[in-house]
C-alpha cells in the first residue's frame, strides 16, 4: 500500500520552496504552488509511482515541489538534496558544449569527424560520404545505437532480467573495446539521411570534444556548464556522502534497480549525470538565455525529423507546430523517468522526475508536463489570477 492515497494527504508530504517570493506570514500559495500539488496528486494515483519531484522556472523565480516516497513504506519524501540520475537529459549538457566547440571554432558542424579522432578509420563512410559532426548530434550518423556488448544482450529478455545483463555488460565494457568497435562498424546509410537514436554517437561526441579542447569531458562540463550555471550538486560521479543522497530506483513491478554505470568506463555523455531539482532548475535558466551565444547556436535547428519538428544539438524534441516553441528531452536509466522542457518565449521551464522505470512512466509525465504548461502559460485565468492567502 502506497502512503499517499487519493486525498490531501499528497499535499501534507511535499516539501514545496518558492525560491523567488516572501516567505512570512501568512503564507501565500502561489498558482504555480498549486498547480504543482494538484497535478503531484494526480500523477501519484498512479500505482506504480511513488515518488515525483517538480521544478518550475518561470519568468526568474524558482520553484520546487516533492511528493509521495522514495522507498514504499520508508515514509521518506526525496528534498531539494535529493540526488537523481537524469539519464538522457544528460544529452543536451553534451551538445551545449558542442555548440560552445563550435562557437570556439574548434570545430565546424560539417567537419568530417575523422579528421578529430587519434587513429584511420576508413570505413565510417558511405559510398565516399562521411559522417559529419552534425550528423552526430542529430542521431543521424548511421553509428550504431549502443555499444556492443549491450547490443549483445539487448533481444534476450526472456527472464526477464534484461536490466541485469544490460547493467553488466556496461560496468564490464571499457573505452578501448569502444574504440574496436568504432573500427569494426560498417556505415550502410549515406549518413544525414536517416534517423536513429545512438548512445553510441554521443560518446563518439565526448571523445571529440575531449580532443579538440585537450581537456576531460567531466572538465569541460564544470568549465562550460556547471561554474557558468552556479551549479554545485551535478556530478558525473559520486563520493561516498553524496552516493547515500542518491534516490533508489525500482521498475514497474517495484524491485529495486541498480544505478547506471556508464560513466564509470566510459563517458557518460549519453547518459551518466545525476542532479538535484535545484541544480535542473539552474541548468534551466542556463538554457532559457537566448542572449547567451551558446545557447542560441545549441538550439539551432539542425535536421528536420517531420513538420514542426526538429532535433538541434541532441535537443531530440524541437516543437515548432504552433507559436509556442519548446525544447525538449527525456531520461531513463534502469530506475528513472525524467522530462525536460524549455519554453524560451515565455520564459517557462519544467522539470519532473520520478524514481520509477516502468512503461508508464513517460507518458504520465509528459500528461503531467501538459497540465503544468495549460496552467502556467501566459494568458491562463488561473496564471493571472490572485494568490490565496492562508493563515
Amino acid at each position: 500500500m502506497k502512503i499517499i492515497a487519493i486525498s490531501l494527504l499528497a499535499v501534507l508530504l511535499v516539501n514545496c520552496h518558492n525560491n523567488g517570493s516572501d516567505t512570512d506570514q501568512p503564507s501565500i500559495t502561489s498558482d504555480v504552488q498549486r498547480s504543482m500539488d494538484k497535478h503531484a496528486a494526480e500523477i501519484l494515483e498512479n500505482p506504480v509511482i511513488n515518488a515525483v519531484s517538480i521544478g518550475i522556472y518561470r519568468g526568474g523565480k524558482t520553484y520546487t515541489g516533492h511528493y509521495g516516497e522514495l522507498d514504499q513504506g520508508k515514509g521518506n519524501t526525496p528534498t531539494d538534496d535529493t540526488i537523481y540520475e537524469i539519464a538522457s537529459v544528460t544529452k543536451t549538457f553534451t551538445g551545449t558544449l558542442a555548440a560552445q566547440a563550435v562557437m570556439d571554432g574548434k570545430i565546424s558542424l560539417d567537419d568530417d569527424i575523422r579528421d578529430h579522432l587519434n587513429q584511420d578509420y576508413p570505413k565510417l563512410e558511405f559510398e565516399g560520404k562521411p559522417i559529419r559532426f552534425r550528423h552526430l548530434l542529430t542521431h543521424t550518423s548511421g553509428l550504431p545505437a549502443n555499444n556492443r556488448a549491450v547490443q549483445q544482450v539487448a533481444n534476450n529478455n526472456k527472464d526477464g532480467l534484461l536490466w541485469k545483463r544490460l547493467y553488466e555488460a556496461e560496468r564490464n565494457y571499457s573505452k578501448q573495446a569502444f574504440f574496436d568497435h568504432l573500427g569494426d562498424i560498417r556505415i550502410k546509410v549515406e549518413p544525414g539521411t536517416k534517423f536513429l537514436y545512438s548512445n553510441f554517437a554521443t560518446n563518439l561526441t565526448a571523445h571529440i570534444l575531449e580532443n579538440v579542447y585537450a581537456s576531460s569531458y567531466a572538465e569541460l562540463l564544470q568549465q562550460y556548464i556547471f561554474d557558468q550555471a552556479g551549479m554545485l550538486d551535478t556530478k558525473l560521479q559520486l563520493n561516498d556522502v553524496e552516493q547515500n543522497r542518491l534516490a533508489n530506483g525500482y521498475n514497474g513491478k517495484g524491485e529495486l534497480m541498480p544505478h547506471l554505470a556508464i560513466a564509470d568506463v566510459l563517458w557518460g555523455a549519453e547518459g551518466g549525470l545525476k542532479s538535484t531539482l535545484p541544480d535542473m532548475l539552474r541548468y534551466i535558466q542556463f538554457q532559457l538565455n537566448q542572449n547567451n551565444p551558446i545557447i542560441a547556436e545549441s538550439h539551432r535547428r539542425l535536421h528536420q525529423l517531420d513538420q514542426g519538428y526538429w532535433i538541434g544539438y541532441f535537443w531530440w524534441a524541437i516543437d515548432v507546430d504552433d507559436s509556442l516553441i519548446s525544447y525538449r528531452h527525456d531520461g531513463g536509466a534502469i530506475g528513472t523517468r525524467n522530462v525536460l522542457i524549455v519554453y524560451p518565449d515565455i520564459d517557462l521551464g519544467i522539470h519532473v522526475i520520478t524514481n520509477n522505470a516502468s512503461r508508464s512512466i513517460f507518458p504520465a509525465l509528459t500528461k503531467l508536463g501538459e497540465a503544468l504548461l495549460e496552467d502556467l502559460k501566459p494568458g491562463n485565468n488561473e496564471h493571472d489570477s490572485k494568490p490565496t492567502v492562508t493563515d
